[in-house]
């Protein structure tokens, strides 16, 4: 999960089926990146995990808003989807991997580096984590 203000990956998950374990364990990690904040609106696609009664739930648990695309729009996740090209492309994510066990580390190295190393031009040439720290500061 991509926060779309500071391009920063605040959740992730590594499963081996779409079932909805995955996107709550992001959820999980997501809202505790964003320290409880409210009125979060956590946009997906059309998969069934997202429209489950228990993704709904815990979204409404947390104070978050539910957008979907519309039906055979897909245009509507391109975000998301530059993001997987982003790390397939930049950071090796799209070599295959003999199992889950073995993905993981790299999964965990792109994701830091892209949060950590990959300068945005949308963000005056910040890196996500850099940007957020100091929106954080200017905030607080």
């Amino acid at each position: 999960m991509m926060d779309l203000f500071t391009r920063e990956i605040i959740g992730y998950a590594v499963r081996e089926t779409l079932e909805t374990e995955g996107p709550l364990a992001v959820l999980a990690m997501a809202g505790k990146a964003l320290g409880g904040r409210r009125g979060v609106v956590a946009h997906s696609d059309r998969g069934c995990q997202y429209a489950s009664h228990a993704y709904r739930a815990r979204l409404e648990e947390m104070g978050w808003l539910a957008g979907m695309t519309e039906p055979l729009h897909g245009y509507e996740n391109a975000k998301a989807e530059r993001l997987n090209g982003t790390l397939k492309g930049e950071y090796g994510l799209d070599q295959p991997f003999k199992t889950k066990a073995a993905a993981l580390p790299a999964i965990e190295t792109a994701i830091w580096a892209y949060n950590h190393r990959r300068l945005h031009e949308k963000l005056g040439y910040k890196t996500p984590s850099q940007f957020r720290a100091e929106w954080t500061e200017r905030a607080a």
